[in-house]
């Protein structure tokens, strides 16, 4: 698990994110992979900090074998760079869909995104290498946060001889294996993945029963707040109310306004501010083609909670 990671609590980082003139979203203060990673105290002055007991992520991996090291980006913000010292590797899934694999040194990864690699451990010139991951700190509006090293995670990958479940306590010592030396990536953007062939092919279908278009963007209203949009419709959660609740509880209490949409088709705008609450509603099983375009200068992964879908197009523009 890769996440960047905030000394502060999310209730305070939203009172200056969301207040009016501002225009950026909280840089991270470092990143985690599996909740851990160790800082440098004097960088710290004005926190509690005690390194004292941090240790660095380490796998301890089979020598001379195939290994699947799945990657999920579960942060809020912050891209990462993945790659392995004096390691090629094969990415073979894509967000839960296996493809033919295909070998590269550096795999990028955004918020929410999952991917697998294999790692072959078949190197004799040491036993131990570093894993690095790098948070993409040139696509924010000041790339020299956090400051020096609190950008990356460096964690240890062991070779453990054959028939053992982990290496050698006399065996511990630090890797000096050599980075790639590629430089870092300087945009917030997905690989290739336009070359990603699926191991097994699923055909979308010929039609869809109903097409949305959605406009994506970031834009600055009243009283100079910037919001994120959908079309015309930017969410304010109710929070004593959720939608999803207030949807449940509305078709099972046969309230008559939710139940005379209940058979409708469409943007729910009977039962639900569609200024702050879009809603999209089906009965039964039905294909449905949402085409969204992105006119904000970020990049930004779309995903669809509990679902795969068909990506029948994908471009990036300029402008």
């Amino acid at each position: 698990m890769l996440q960047d990671w905030y000394h502060d609590l999310s209730s305070g980082l939203l009172i200056s994110a969301l207040e009016p003139g501002s225009e950026s979203s909280p840089i991270p203060n470092g990143a985690l992979m599996n909740g851990l990673n160790k800082r440098d105290c004097s960088q710290l002055p004005h926190r509690m900090c005690d390194n004292s007991t941090a240790t660095l992520p380490s796998f301890d991996l089979t020598a001379d074998a195939n290994h699947r090291l799945r990657f999920i980006n579960v942060g809020a913000f912050a891209w990462f760079q993945v790659e392995v010292d004096e390691h090629e590797f094969a990415i073979s899934e894509v967000d839960g869909t296996d493809i033919v694999p295909t070998y590269d040194t550096r795999m990028m990864i955004s918020p929410a995104q999952r991917y697998s690699m294999i790692l072959n451990t078949n190197h004799t010139n040491a036993d131990s290498f570093w894993l690095r991951t790098r948070m993409v700190a040139h696509c924010w509006k000041d790339p020299t946060l956090p400051g020096p090293g609190a950008d990356e995670i460096k964690a240890v990958i062991n070779y453990i001889p054959s028939g053992t479940t982990k290496k050698p306590k006399g065996l511990l010592s630090q890797p000096s294996s050599r980075s790639w030396n590629k430089g870092m990536a300087v945009e917030c953007r997905d690989m290739n993945t336009t070359s990603y062939v699926p191991a097994t092919y699923d055909p979308p279908p010929p039609s869809a029963d109903h097409s949305y278009y959605l406009r994506s963007n970031i834009e600055i209203g009243d009283w100079r707040l910037e919001r994120g949009f959908f079309n015309q419709s930017t969410f304010r959660p109710n929070l004593q109310n959720p939608t999803l609740h207030r949807t449940i509880d509305g078709l099972s209490s046969h309230n008559e306004t939710f139940n005379s949409m209940k058979n409708a088709d469409g943007v729910n705008e009977v039962c639900y501010d569609k200024k702050h609450d879009l809603v999209i509603q089906h009965i039964g099983v039905k294909v449905v083609d949402i085409i969204i375009q992105n006119f904000d200068e970020g990049n930004h992964p779309m995903h669809l909670h509990g679902h795969k879908f068909w990506v029948l197009g994908q471009g990036h523009g300029r402008g």
